[in-house]
């Protein structure tokens, strides 16, 4: 495997067997199971990097920002000048409730989207110690023999 990190060959022009010497695989057994072991510590495993998780600050921005939001703390600022103070507690309560209800409804929909892609681990066929055997997706490893 060194060697084929050092250089870049011309694949099209090699014989299956220069290929499974370079890879050190064979097409009939394929991956044995200590070099299947020894490629997940040497590459990782087949998957991305979970995305970042957007901060309880920024999602309470993103419901903030909002013209009818603006409309609302605007009417607030002046309900309050004009000392009608049982309104602007009517309407700050207004804006809570609808932030509390937009950031509640994010939650559950990021559970569900989680949820989902939990349901959807893929798997895949591969040949490992010369047996066709079902593995996760995420140990689908580079040059496995996939049927």
């Amino acid at each position: 495997m060194a060697e084929m990190e050092q250089q870049e060959y011309d694949w099209h022009s090699k014989t299956v067997e220069e290929v499974e010497q370079l890879q050190e695989t064979s097409m009939s057994q394929g991956l044995t199971s200590a070099e299947a072991k020894k490629r997940v510590e040497a590459y990782g495993l087949n998957e991305l990097p979970p995305p970042k998780k957007t901060p309880f600050y920024m999602k309470l921005w993103a419901q903030l920002n909002n013209i009818l939001i603006f409309i609302l703390i605007g009417a607030a600022i002046v309900v309050g000048i004009l000392e009608e103070f049982a309104e602007v507690g009517l309407i700050c309560g207004v804006v809570i409730i609808n932030v509390s209800i937009g950031l509640i409804q994010e939650g559950k929909a990021e559970a569900a989207a989680d949820a989902i892609k939990g349901m959807l681990a893929g798997k895949a066929t591969v040949i490992r110690d010369g047996a066709a055997q079902v593995v996760m997706a995420v140990r689908f490893l580079l040059l496995s023999l996939c049927l």
